[in-house]
């Protein structure tokens, strides 16, 4: 079940108003279940789609967003749906839509070739602050490239951070603040206590 602030973000993606959508806040803020358990509902929905979950490093996706997504799939009880290929980390469902776990390493990828080719219908970045403005950059080259005119699905790029400095505070919460933000953007601040299942 969904929390207030969880469904003003869910709503927002449905306006259709948005390309980049970030939702901000530290730990527990639910941010990650929910933007997961949107890609998963998006390649449920939408035969043959193709989206990228993307962190910094391989390592840190397997403790975290691929467990986060086995308990969406667990939750939402679509197990007989979809199979994880632990070893391509890569989501394959009966209806032809896939789900794959990108790493954006710049430190060995200097040239972001993992995520350089392929084409897809959306794409979420998760902890975006880890990232180099490039990955989100080129991303925004990668998305609506996989059926998007033939289903008329917008070609959104989902984000999530904890409160840091650099690009993505500049980009977002500072032009957020400063009433700058560009109209294809959109910012979310969430807190833990905005998440009602969190121990006091």
């Amino acid at each position: 079940m969904l929390f207030e602030k969880q469904r003003v973000y869910l709503n927002s993606l449905k306006s259709r108003e948005y390309l980049y959508l970030l939702y901000a806040g530290g730990v527990s803020c639910g941010k990650s279940l929910l933007q997961i358990g949107i890609i998963h509902q998006m390649a449920m929905d939408y035969p043959g789609t193709v989206y990228a979950i993307v962190r910094k490093n391989l390592s840190t996706l397997k403790r975290t967003s691929i467990p986060t997504f086995t308990k969406v799939v667990e939750l939402n009880g679509d197990e007989i749906a979809c199979r994880l290929n632990r070893a391509e980390h890569i989501v394959e469902y009966q209806n032809g839509s896939k789900i794959m776990f990108l790493e954006a390493d710049m430190t060995k990828d200097p040239d972001l070739n993992k995520i350089k080719g392929i084409e897809l219908t959306m794409a979420l970045i998760e902890e975006a602050n880890e990232l180099e403005e490039q990955v989100f950059s080129i991303l925004k080259t990668r998305v609506g490239r996989w059926r998007n005119k033939e289903l008329n699905i917008r070609p959104v790029i989902m984000l999530n951070c904890n409160p840091a400095r650099g690009w993505l505070k500049d980009q977002f919460y500072d032009a957020y603040c400063d009433g700058i933000l560009p109209k294809n953007h959109y910012y979310l601040q969430a807190l833990p206590t905005d998440n009602p299942h969190n121990t006091q």
